[in-house]
């Protein structure tokens, strides 16, 4: 039995996850997230940042979007590229990896919404409602370094 947790305790595997616990935290929500949403058959643009919804209200689609995935593909893609950040959350430490975790989400959600709320404007000036349009009824899901 000692040998068996000698084994377990020795895996870099786990002994990376023991030195970055916000990273690991991370990727175990956008796992769960994903299954949730494959097992009951969610659709993305349930959860998805739309302007429109938002500018409506629906605040709540920010942060939901962070965390959904269009399909398997994107959630392994978004999750490699979260895992190979552990090494900033090792060096710098857990608390500076969160909130550049942080600032990150609200940054991006920021700079979409002023793209689009700006690309409106200029657009409306242009006479280019058409473009305006797809922007505005589009969904965008994830969020990776």
């Amino acid at each position: 039995m000692n040998q068996i947790k000698d084994i377990i305790l020795k895996n870099q595997i786990i002994i990376e996850i023991k030195e970055c616990p916000i990273t690991s935290i991370i990727l175990i929500i956008n796992i769960l997230i994903w299954l949730y949403h494959f097992a009951y058959d969610i659709s993305t643009e349930k959860v998805s940042f739309n302007y429109k919804e938002i500018i409506s209200g629906q605040y709540w689609k920010t942060i939901s979007s962070t965390f959904s995935h269009s399909n398997l593909i994107h959630l392994v893609l978004n999750s490699i590229s979260i895992w190979n950040t552990n090494k900033i959350e090792i060096y710098k430490g857990s608390f500076y990896y969160f909130k550049c975790n942080i600032i990150l989400i609200i940054f991006t959600n920021l700079i979409l919404i002023f793209e689009i709320y700006f690309s409106k404007r200029i657009s409306l000036n242009n006479n280019k409602i058409k473009m305006v349009e797809s922007y505005l009824d589009n969904h965008y899901i994830g969020y990776s370094w």
